[in-house]
């Protein structure tokens, strides 16, 4: 949380800083993200034509600004030697981002795959263990 115990707006300049100011302040040992990733998802692609191709490409602006966010997050502890964990779905165009691909890179960084049993109903409401 900031300073004043709200969330942090990522598209906001002066917030992006305070994240920055803080992780420097705290030195956390593990700095967890999951920017948001509907923007990325495999699914979204089925109604691509349903969309107003503007606001779409709008959308994908802020969900890879929110992404470089993240990233430039998690390599300010990679610098530190302090570890970080990023949290997309396997299969979502994030992982295919320059600055994902450039954290994958570095030595010492790994991809896990965590494949949990899920199921989907049609309201795409997740429930864990369905038969």
């Amino acid at each position: 949380c900031k300073s004043d115990a709200q969330s942090f707006d990522l598209n906001s300049a002066d917030d992006e800083k305070e994240l920055e100011d803080v992780q420097n302040k705290e030195d956390p040992f593990m700095l967890t993200g999951g920017p948001p990733c509907e923007r990325f998802s495999v699914l979204r692609n089925l109604s691509a034509e349903k969309r107003d191709p503007e606001l779409d490409e709008a959308q994908m602006r802020e969900a890879r600004h929110l992404l470089m966010v993240a990233c430039r997050a998690y390599r300010r502890q990679y610098d530190r030697g302090r570890y970080f964990l990023h949290e997309h779905p396997w299969g979502a165009k994030s992982w295919y981002e320059e600055c994902v691909q450039e954290l994958l890179e570095l030595p010492g960084v790994e991809q896990v795959v965590y494949v949990s049993r899920l199921c989907v109903d049609f309201t795409f409401n997740f429930h864990p263990m369905c038969n």
